[in-house]
């Protein structure tokens, strides 16, 4: 196709091959080799150049110039076409002018090659760039974008401030270079931190023993923090975090599996980094650190500490819980010794573990059942296994239910039950094999001789502060944990006396435990879950579930056979004034901070 009145645009292209076809045979061909001494200094003459290019350019001049001559006003079938204009050729012809006669034709073809860089070493190391890069094509995207600035206004280059993409970063080189990086994966990298915080988060209360709600509502409060459009799902052992990207809608369920425990050392310590936090004092990537290194650290107590918590709470409770004799408190204690032993066991060997409960509960029978001519047997036995009693899974699962996660809740519930079965299941099985050695052995033993109540004061103590250490407390939380525990005792034991009825009992003592460790919060500054666990396991129907069950096994009394009714009537009252004190304490709930409680 030509146009009309001048050459067509394929002798244009005919003679700028012509052009570079001579430019190569005048350059590799011998008999155009001068001798070094004539040598001009710019290289070889020009003045062929300059003539071949004026060939060039002067047709298309006259072709311009007579489409201006025969121009003609635009119709609505050539209303966009117009000649281009004189000044434009000139330009051109200019620009060719000045770029072949700086360089010769294979210096310039040479100069087009690019060198890329290698940034680790800050040396040259190619001449070809890579297009296949994205940054690297994207930049010459922007390269062609600026020549075309070029010829449509000559000099606009020079004019142009230098120009950074507005969605990149620039990262300085080793010789101070800049080249840009897209900033879209670190905006994900800070969105994978924030959800590594939550899960971890979520996955450190449980395993801590915080009940679900709160932990829910831990995590919310977290999450709206943290401007993240997150839901939680719970399991009794897991939770599901579902996460939804505000940016392009997509959608990402991560499910989380934790061993429950209880530690309430790392409770303290979570409740601390996560304040932190929320108050600005931390960054993102120090409150993950923080709580990766709480996660990781080992129980609070090791062996020693589970000895001494097993010895002494069995010791104590013999007397103040179930009214039993010197001698009877010290045989509880070598019994609780040889249950701790066996926990530890179980702790190496996971095989042993599933059978633990039972077998501890068989030998504690059969050694119970041996000493019958000196002990009772209900004050020993039961308060031998005191750790093991599901009291506080059975508060904190009407809790869970009343809380409306009803999963969890029932689950928990189940379990305590089952829990208690299992353990009555040991104590009973026990019994009958020494009944079986020795028919004419007595099943209650001698209950005689109950010491003073004036003991209780200097026990009780001793009592509270190995419950403490069961669920992992530091010795700074001991004496928070010992008041809330004496308050709770005291107030159920006073008002025992007066009133027969346990739930009212019951509630009541919750309520102010439940009270204290609310406000203590804003003195002491740990979770009220920490005093909480201790001042409710005295108040939980673990060993009556215990009892209950070895009564309704042994066909002694069958009013006992309602025993699980029992314990949830009263594990419900518990969860009533626990409720009832969180709800006077803090009535639009507490945003400000952590709030880990039951």
């Amino acid at each position: 196709m030509s146009l009309k009145g001048g050459p067509s645009i394929m002798s244009e292209s005919n003679s700028f091959s012509s052009l570079a076809s001579q430019d190569t045979l005048t350059e590799g061909s011998p008999a155009q080799a001068c001798p070094p001494n004539n040598c001009p200094q710019q290289g070889p003459s020009l003045s062929g150049w300059e003539s071949q290019l004026s060939d060039i350019l002067e047709p298309i001049e006259s072709t311009s110039t007579h489409l201006h001559s025969n121009y003609s006003a635009p119709t609505e079938h050539n209303s966009s076409i117009e000649p281009p204009s004189t000044s434009y050729f000139a330009s051109l012809k200019g620009s060719l002018t000045r770029k072949f006669s700086a360089k010769s034709p294979a210096q310039w073809r040479d100069s087009q090659k690019i060198p890329a860089r290698d940034s680790s070493i800050g040396t040259m190391t190619s001449l070809r760039r890579n297009y296949n890069n994205p940054l690297e094509r994207k930049q010459r995207i922007r390269g062609n974008t600026h020549q075309r600035r070029h010829h449509q206004n000559p000099g606009i280059i020079e004019q142009l401030p230098k120009e950074e993409p507005e969605d990149c970063v620039v990262i300085k080189l080793a010789d101070d270079s800049p080249t840009y990086a897209q900033d879209q994966p670190i905006e994900v990298t800070m969105y994978e931190k924030k959800k590594q915080v939550i899960i971890l988060l979520g996955q450190s209360l449980l395993k801590t023993g915080c009940p679900s709600h709160r932990v829910e509502d831990v995590l919310l409060n977290t999450a709206r923090l943290m401007e993240i459009d997150a839901t939680f799902s719970f399991l009794p052992d897991s939770i599901i975090f579902t996460f939804k990207h505000s940016t392009n809608g997509t959608t990402e369920s991560v499910m989380a599996k934790s061993p429950t425990g209880f530690d309430t050392n790392k409770i303290f310590q979570i409740n601390a980094i996560m304040n932190n936090f929320q108050n600005n004092r931390c960054e993102i990537e120090e409150c993950l650190s923080a709580l990766q290194v709480v996660a990781a650290a080992p129980s609070t107590w090791g062996v020693i500490g589970t000895l001494f918590c097993f010895g002494a709470s069995s010791f104590t409770a013999s007397v103040v819980m179930f009214g039993g004799s010197w001698i009877d408190a010290s045989l509880s204690c070598g019994l609780g010794c040889l249950v701790a032993l066996l926990s530890v066991i179980a702790g190496y060997f996971p095989a042993y573990s599933r059978v633990f409960d039972i077998s501890a509960s068989i030998l504690v029978a059969i050694i119970t059942r041996a000493m019958h001519n000196y002990v009772c047997f209900t004050s020993v036995a039961v308060s031998s296994i005191l750790i093991l009693l599901p009291g506080y899974a059975m508060t904190m699962s009407i809790l869970e239910v009343s809380a409306r996660h009803i999963t969890t809740g029932t689950t928990r519930l189940v379990y305590a039950v089952v829990y208690a079965f299992m353990l009555a299941y040991g104590l009973q099985i026990g019994s009958s094999v020494y009944t079986a050695i020795d028919p004419n052995a007595s099943d209650e033993g001698i209950c005689i001789n109950p010491i003073s109540h004036w003991f209780y004061i200097p026990l009780f103590p001793i009592m509270s502060v190995s419950i403490a250490m069961s669920f992992g407390s530091s010795y700074r939380q001991w004496p928070t944990q010992t008041f809330c525990a004496a308050l709770g005792f005291c107030i159920s034991y006073f008002v025992g006396k007066v009133v027969p009825d346990g739930q009212i009992v019951g509630s009541l003592a919750a309520f102010c435990v439940g009270l204290y460790s609310n406000l203590a919060l804003k003195i002491t500054g740990d979770a009220p879950l920490v005093p909480l666990c201790v001042g409710v396991t005295l108040l939980v129907p673990g060993s009556i579930g215990v009892k209950g069950a070895y009564a309704l096994l042994h066909q002694n009394d069958i009013t006992k056979s309602l025993f699980p009714l029992h314990m949830m009537t009263i594990a419900l009252g518990l969860s009533v004034g626990l409720f009832a004190a969180a709800m006077i304490v803090y009535p639009t709930g507490k945003n400000r901070s952590m709030y880990i409680s039951l």
